[in-house]
């Protein structure tokens, strides 16, 4: 039986990819990575201290910097990015979902590889509290995915069973984060999206339409 809906936030509640691959593309520049070489869709749904740690790792950097000061910068070219955003909105379709779950009276929790500062900025911005009342951020675990940790600490904290769960994902990460934690999935695929392996997802969508809704319903 159905009893929580765990969502992954970028990508699947809004469409803030793109701000995030811009604000990316300009970070690998200003540190003289090649992003072709570097090729950012691979870090995708890993949280950004996790990735400057494997690029500094793997990579030259133009200039000396500890990973976790990058990955601030980041973090704080990030924020400015989503407060200069217009039109900052939830995915089509998506509120539908919302609305459905808590008719049902189906637990609803965030869980993303970003960091507080911008899942609360995005929380109350698009009122995401009317539906969601918790959200576990890359603070609160000790790995990020494709660890299950975030998943698990996400249905422990709503007192759920993992096979009573369903998470929404749209990265390879997370997706594989979910079958570790032996929660079903769904992935979603959106129009244009860089190539992600979805073949661990229980569950492949590009809309969240009532038909979709459906099919997920199914699952359980």
């Amino acid at each position: 039986m159905l009893k929580a809906v765990i969502f992954d936030m970028d990508g699947v509640i809004l469409n803030s990819e793109p701000i995030y691959h811009e604000v990316n593309l300009k970070m690998f520049k200003d540190y003289g990575l090649d992003v072709e070489e570097v090729k950012p869709v691979q870090y995708q749904g890993v949280n950004l201290l996790d990735m400057w740690r494997d690029i500094t790792n793997n990579y030259k950097l133009n200039k000396p910097i500890e990973p976790d000061e990058i990955a601030q910068d980041n973090l704080n070219h990030f924020l400015l990015a989503l407060k200069n955003k217009k039109n900052l909105k939830l995915m089509n379709g998506i509120e539908e979902w919302f609305q459905f779950f808590k008719d049902k009276k189906i637990k609803m929790i965030i869980a993303s590889s970003s960091y507080p500062e911008i899942i609360d900025y995005i929380y109350h911005k698009l009122k995401l509290y009317y539906y969601i009342e918790q959200y576990v951020d890359i603070n609160k675990i000790e790995n990020g995915k494709p660890d299950p940790d975030i998943f698990l600490t996400a249905a422990k904290t709503l007192n759920v069973s993992p096979e009573e769960c369903l998470v929404i994902e749209d990265s390879t990460h997370g997706i594989t984060a979910a079958h570790r934690a032996d929660i079903k999935s769904v992935a979603y695929k959106q129009s244009g999206q860089k190539k992600q392996d979805f073949s661990q997802a229980d569950l492949i969508i590009d809309k969240f339409n009532y038909q979709n809704l459906k099919r997920v319903l199914k699952l359980f």
